[in-house]
């Protein structure tokens, strides 16, 4: 494994011993300076433990400047696909698809239950029976939100500090500092703040 990561002697990464890593030959995991990706496992006294898993497929790319995965966290890469993360951003038992490119920004929250997917494995057509890109990317900027149970799809940009509501389904961009809650996701507050 530690052939296919490029870092720093600053940066570092940190495997639980019960996580499932699996990483092309030809993929790269590629660690900026003093950054660090880390699988942790909460050590809760008598609860059982749920690993986290990394699988990269072939020639793709993981860029983390400071990312955290908590117990649960589980991320797939597809095949020439590039997922980054950002500095000093989380997520806790939640699921990452990316089929071509999602970006996480900077101090971003990701609670449990989240599927962030940028692609529909399968094709539709419009009607006109034209195909639908099947995949499109996913930008989450800096200092965003996103609580329990929500569903980002494909083709979704999101806005710097927005708030993004329990069980939301989010197929539209979001502006930044904005409120969005329901299926699919609509605004329900602007200026928002959070801490």
């Amino acid at each position: 494994m530690y052939c296919k990561i490029k870092h720093p002697k600053s940066a570092h990464l940190h495997v639980h011993n019960k996580s499932h890593i699996y990483i092309h030959p030809t993929a790269q995991l590629s660690l900026s300076e003093n950054g660090y990706l880390d699988f942790t496992v909460k050590n809760l006294e008598n609860a059982p433990s749920r690993p986290c898993s990394l699988y990269m497929n072939d020639h793709s790319i993981l860029t983390s400047d400071g990312f955290t995965m908590f117990e649960g966290a589980d991320i797939y890469v597809g095949s020439y696909a590039k997922l980054e993360l950002g500095k000093q951003s989380y997520m806790n038992a939640s699921t990452i698809e990316c089929g071509k490119y999602i970006r996480i920004g900077d101090k971003c929250a990701i609670a449990s239950h989240v599927i962030i997917q940028d692609t529909d494995y399968h094709t539709t057509y419009d009607n006109n029976d034209q195909p639908k890109p099947m995949t499109q990317p996913i930008i989450i900027n800096n200092h965003v939100w996103i609580c329990e149970g929500v569903t980002i799809l494909k083709g979704v940009t999101i806005g710097e500090g927005s708030i993004i509501a329990a069980k939301a389904v989010v197929t539209n961009n979001v502006p930044p500092h904005c409120l969005v809650a329901g299926n699919p996701a609509k605004i329900i507050k602007e200026n928002v703040r959070w801490s």
